[in-house]
């Protein structure tokens, strides 16, 4: 069950067992409704990854595949700040553009493990 009140403003969600969904829903839960909260707060969402350092932000665009999350996690060993992978939230303003991480996790594929061996402990 999810339910997203919007004048309150609040998204509730429940699942009867964790182990029923898929992974993608339990990396990224809410993930529709969380596209509405961000519409109603004039929040754009894109489809990319997100890493900073000294208040900077580096946006890494392409489709599904095409080595975003691996780009982000070899920014993160050069010493970035790691933000968001797939999902992105971006307030533009008059000042310029401020980017938020919707999910701070990344979906990894084997050979992440072996290329990025840091995240072990993760």
């Amino acid at each position: 069950v999810i339910w997203f009140d919007r004048g309150a403003p609040r998204i509730v969600g429940v699942h009867a067992a964790a182990e029923q969904l898929s992974l993608h829903q339990r990396v990224r839960p809410l993930q529709s409704l969380l596209g509405l909260w961000a519409n109603d707060r004039g929040l754009e969402p894109v489809h990319a990854a997100l890493v900073a350092r000294a208040g900077r932000g580096v946006l890494i665009a392409g489709r599904t595949g095409a080595g975003k999350s691996t780009v982000a996690l070899a920014a993160l060993a050069a010493g970035y700040t790691y933000l968001g992978d797939d999902s992105v939230l971006f307030e533009i303003g008059s000042g310029g553009c401020i980017g938020h991480g919707l999910y701070a996790s990344v979906a990894l594929e084997p050979e992440h493990a072996r290329r990025f061996p840091f995240l072990a402990r993760h």
